[in-house]
């Protein structure tokens, strides 16, 4: 028999007045470290070579402390009597803690040994912020965390253009980006809509499913306006793993079938009407697929050159890479810029980036964690009317779907930080909350 999970949240220790400080430290220390008021002003989301050479070598002293005060918050989390029991006795925790280790032990091969530690430091005070959740949250509590940040994000978003005239939706060259960038716009929005869907598993009251519901569209539309391509795919994808996830197995192949011959029916229509009136409608339903952004479609955007030029210094350290958040360095973003003839600090692909960082051995230990966490978190929503593990579960699957095109996953970033989280919970935390 299934046990909703509100029950369990109302079993849990946490209060709301130690959720709400949880969403307020990380709302604010995430806006600090993420956004820009003026972004929306800014002709062009791009920024110098230079500028990324300058931000590696010193930092800012924002980021040091707004990642201390993660630290300390997860600690205290972690100190507190109320919260879940923690085990390390489980297969997947030793994954987990073996991955960590890994990217410890990477300061004793790395090419530049501090620039690693600064990373390892700022990879420990997010571990400890996760676990400091994970611990004192239930999943239905990191749900509501989530969409209520993200959500404050987003609306800001919407004010900030509004009250500089950058809000036009109506022009063709119009991509809503708010205080990020518009593809970081894109994942927050995506997000928050995952959070929406994954509301209605609840089983709430028709008029909280009514606003789960206007939530999804509102926010479906500016995910839209923002042309972020790979954070709609990754939306779409993860919406069919969920309702994949709550049918039965007969269920799937018949929609698995009726998806392909949907798909079959589409590029006969458009190859007849190619036929019929030329290649424009072929064009037109490609623009619109792509969302207007059809510049460098055969180059991936310039990713498939990136990867190319990348996949020669993955060859030279195939096994242990160049330490853990290492390889971005002055030298490698000044060199792989000028090749690609584009400004450029990350591989854009999670995997690539991993496998830069701390080689095959360091990704594979990754992955299996992940993969074993979504499988669980995908197994424990079926037994819980609750919307926490579905949502924590998508997150994950959007995180390897968008880690095909992105590596912002393995960013020290809030949406990371919630993923990271749920990871914690399926391996750290028992069933139920400790009592006090």
């Amino acid at each position: 028999m299934k046990q909703p999970e509100s029950s369990t949240m109302a079993n849990s220790s946490a209060s709301r007045l130690t959720l709400g400080l949880a969403v307020v430290v990380l709302g604010i220390v995430f806006f600090v470290t993420e956004h820009d008021l003026k972004r929306s002003s800014l002709e062009s989301p791009s920024v110098t070579t230079e500028e990324m050479e300058n931000a590696v070598r010193t930092g800012t002293v924002l980021r040091q402390v707004g990642f201390l005060l993660v630290a300390t918050m997860g600690l205290f989390f972690l100190l507190r009597r109320q919260g879940y029991l923690f085990y390390f006795t489980d297969p997947l925790s030793w994954l987990l803690m073996l991955y960590l280790t890994w990217c410890v032990a990477s300061l004793t091969w790395s090419m530049d040994t501090v620039l690693t530690a600064k990373r390892v430091i700022v990879l420990g005070c997010c571990c400890l912020g996760a676990l400091g959740l994970a611990r004192q949250f239930s999943p239905c509590q990191l749900h509501i965390l989530a969409t209520t940040v993200l959500a404050g994000y987003v609306t800001l978003g919407i004010v900030v253009e509004i009250a500089m005239g950058a809000f036009q939706p109506w022009s063709t060259a119009y991509r809503f980006a708010g205080t990020v960038h518009p593809n970081t716009q894109g994942v927050y929005c995506a997000v928050l809509c995952l959070a929406a869907a994954t509301a209605l598993f609840d089983g709430r009251s028709f008029s909280r499913n009514l606003s789960a519901l206007i939530l999804f569209a509102a926010v479906a539309v500016l995910l839209v306006f923002t042309r972020s391509r790979t954070a709609c795919a990754g939306l779409a994808i993860t919406l069919a793993f969920l309702v994949l996830m709550r049918v039965r197995a007969k269920v799937r192949i018949l929609i698995a079938v009726t998806g392909i011959c949907i798909l079959c029916t589409v590029l006969c229509g458009v190859e007849l009407a190619s036929a019929v009136w030329g290649p424009r409608p072929a064009r037109q339903l490609a623009t619109a697929v792509l969302l207007g952004r059809t510049e460098k479609l055969e180059s991936l955007t310039g990713r498939i050159p990136l990867w190319r030029e990348l996949s020669s210094y993955v060859i030279e350290r195939p096994w242990l890479g160049y330490g853990y958040g290492t390889f971005w360095s002055p030298d490698h973003i000044r060199k792989v810029s000028t090749t690609s003839e584009w400004t450029i600090n990350s591989a854009h692909s999670l995997y690539m980036e991993a496998l830069l960082n701390v080689g095959l051995i360091g990704t594979g230990l990754l992955l299996t964690a992940v993969v074993v966490a979504t499988w669980r978190l995908a197994r424990q929503s079926l037994v819980s009317d609750g919307s926490g593990y579905a949502f924590l579960a998508s997150l994950q699957v959007f995180g390897m779907v968008t880690g095909l095109l992105e590596s912002g996953f393995l960013q020290p970033r809030f949406i990371p930080l919630v993923a990271a989280s749920g990871l914690a919970h399926a391996a750290f935390c028992s069933r139920r909350p400790a009592t006090s």
